[in-house]
């Protein structure tokens, strides 16, 4: 089976549709095919808000909406990713007011300034959430002052969860 693997935010719509019309075979996170849903229902978040249905057509407005995850099988699914999209950014709303309330802004070409992010630990039984100050550039992390790090951590672990995009 063909798949077809695009990072969001890399092209434009043109080329998506592009490659989706070189791609026949487009797959839901969930393995569900999408010529198995013909004529089937599905759900999506109309902006930011709302939850609508639609059926399947297989235009290109659909394909963008599976490419930026924004289709659902059920309801239920659509209404639990709402919340928790909601819920992001509230928590990234509240870090960013902590950061302008401590007047602070990632410097990176202060060397000497801490910039702290959270990240999970895996480790064979020992699973926790860590907060890490560094002082260099790293790929990926949401950077915050070392006041905004303290609330974050007073955060149950399902709001940290969303905070650093750990579906389970």
């Amino acid at each position: 089976m063909k798949k077809l693997t695009i990072k969001e935010g890399e092209y434009t719509l043109e080329e998506i549709q592009k490659m989706f019309k070189e791609k026949e075979i487009l797959k839901y996170p969930n393995g569900a095919v999408v010529e198995d849903l013909k004529g089937k229902e599905y759900f999506y978040i109309y902006c930011g808000s709302v939850v609508f249905n639609e059926y399947f057509n297989n235009d290109v407005v659909y394909k963008y909406k599976l490419l930026t995850r924004n289709v659902f099988l059920t309801q239920e699914e659509a209404e639990r990713e709402l919340k928790r999209k909601i819920r992001y950014y509230e928590i990234i709303n509240e870090i960013d007011r902590i950061n302008r309330e401590e007047n602070w802004v990632a410097d990176w070409s202060d060397d000497d300034q801490a910039k702290w992010h959270l990240y999970y630990l895996y480790y064979n039984m020992y699973n926790r959430f860590i907060r890490d100050e560094v002082y260099s550039y790293r790929q990926n992390g949401i950077y915050m002052c070392k006041k905004a790090i303290d609330w974050v951590m007073t955060l149950h672990d399902e709001d940290k969860k969303i905070l650093i995009g750990i579906y389970e």
